[in-house]
């Protein structure tokens, strides 16, 4: 499962997208999906890998109630922080379309930080899913 996270995030580095299949047309070519929708695309794939993550940190730390109830109110915390960082990435005024200001690749911007911040995040939260090894002093609530 890394390799699958390190090549989407090597991927999405690279400005490529993981949305078009396999001997389909590549995105943004004439007849490929367009950017934005390959950005769309990209940025589900990594939620919802997020969400797995979360899922089994949760699972396996399940008889821990305070870690757990302490990871919930991170996570909900960092949701908040995601979506107030790409509001400080993308400011609005009231009532100001983004495609106005920012121009026809918002959607596809946008969903490329969202992405980035989220693939972060999975590789944070898969710490808890690791063996640390012997002799780190730093261990926390990761599992020895």
């Amino acid at each position: 499962m890394k390799k699958a996270v390190f090549l989407l995030a090597l991927g999405l580095a690279a400005g490529f997208s993981f949305a078009a299949q396999a001997g389909s047309p590549p995105c943004g070519s004439a007849d490929g999906p367009t950017a934005n929708d390959c950005a769309r695309d990209d940025f589900a794939s990594a939620d919802a890998e997020l969400n797995r993550v979360y899922r089994q940190v949760l699972q396996k730390h399940a008889d821990n109630r305070a870690f757990t109830a302490k990871l919930r109110t991170a996570q909900r915390r960092w949701l908040a922080f995601r979506d107030a960082h790409l509001g400080a990435r993308f400011p609005l005024s009231i009532n100001e379309n983004p495609r106005v200001r920012y121009g026809s690749v918002y959607t596809e911007c946008h969903m490329r930080e969202a992405t980035s911040l989220t693939l972060a995040r999975i590789e944070q939260l898969k710490k808890w899913l690791e063996d640390v090894p012997e002799g780190e002093v730093c261990i926390g609530s990761y599992s020895p």
